[in-house]
């Protein structure tokens, strides 16, 4: 992605191996994630963004009030983002939205501190993210996978 030093950013660029730049479109953020399986890219910002591989809007939405700084997708298509409160932006809040494949918050976890990385583990779709309260990782979703019968 290119950026103006904004959370809106300037565009978003595909770069084969080689390094050349094949495609770009004016979608900016401050980053991004992109899942092959579910034929998105997830962009976020300003606001939060589905593109298809080929950079086709399928969806924006800003049900922010200020910012959101880090994104991950989960196993369904879903993607978690990381939203962070401004001091200065009354309704800005420090939290976790996940945002169905068709643009929808299913889920929103409240943070103690600022979401500055995460990551979504796609083997059993647990949320690791690491805030503003230290380099520690803290898992926030995790489901049991089964490994057979019940004794």
């Amino acid at each position: 992605m290119l950026t103006d030093g904004t959370t809106r950013g300037i565009s978003v660029l595909i770069v084969d191996p080689l390094g050349r730049i094949v495609k770009k479109e004016g979608f900016g953020g401050v980053n991004i994630a992109v899942d092959g399986r579910h034929d998105s890219v997830w962009i976020v910002g300003a606001d939060i963004t589905r593109l298809n591989r080929n950079l086709v809007k399928q969806f924006s939405i800003d049900p922010i009030a200020w910012a959101v700084f880090c994104v991950d997708f989960a196993s369904d298509g879903s993607a978690w983002v990381g939203e962070s409160r401004h001091p200065e932006v009354a309704e800005s809040q420090t939290r976790l939205p996940k945002v169905s494949i068709t643009g929808n918050i299913t889920k929103a976890i409240e943070m103690l501190a600022c979401p500055f990385c995460l990551s979504v583990d796609r083997n059993d779709d647990s949320v690791w993210v690491v805030t503003q309260l230290g380099p520690r990782a803290v898992c926030l979703q995790r489901r049991v996978a089964s490994t057979g019968p019940r004794p």
